[in-house]
């Protein structure tokens, strides 16, 4: 009977609506949002973000194509508690209206010493890539 219920939940799910929107869960240090595509400001992804860290935490993000290639990248800043809203046809920047590809989410560590504060926390974004690795 449970096996029924999750497949007819799990099948209304699927075509109910438009959206398909769906919680992940709660990841400690990043995760990966795949099938990002916008087309336009109507038609984009969205990912909504809680920092539950208990401080301040750089985030990073990564956009691939959907061969795996780099695009783009940038880093933002959340504090203790804070939602972040991350609305891909905005942050995307000029060009990528219509490109496929998947996206990827690691915070930043929390270094020792006196607290970050949100102004400084992406400044270290060059200091956390592997040498070897290109931005």
């Amino acid at each position: 009977m449970k096996k029924f219920a999750m497949a007819a939940v799990a099948a209304a799910a699927m075509t109910a609506g438009v959206a398909q929107a769906y919680t992940v869960g709660t990841f400690t240090n990043g995760f990966v949002v795949p099938n990002v595509i916008h087309n336009g400001a109507t038609d984009t992804t969205a990912v909504g973000i809680i920092n539950q860290s208990g401080g301040t935490r750089a985030l990073y993000w990564v956009f691939f194509d959907q061969n795996s290639q780099h695009i783009t990248d940038g880093c933002f800043t959340m504090t203790d508690k804070d939602y972040q809203g991350f609305v891909w046809s905005s942050m995307s920047g000029a060009g990528l209206e219509g490109k496929r590809g998947y996206l990827v989410f690691a915070a930043g560590g929390v270094p020792a010493g006196p607290p970050v504060v949100a102004q400084t926390a992406c400044a270290g974004a060059a200091e956390l890539m592997p040498s070897g690795v290109a931005g």
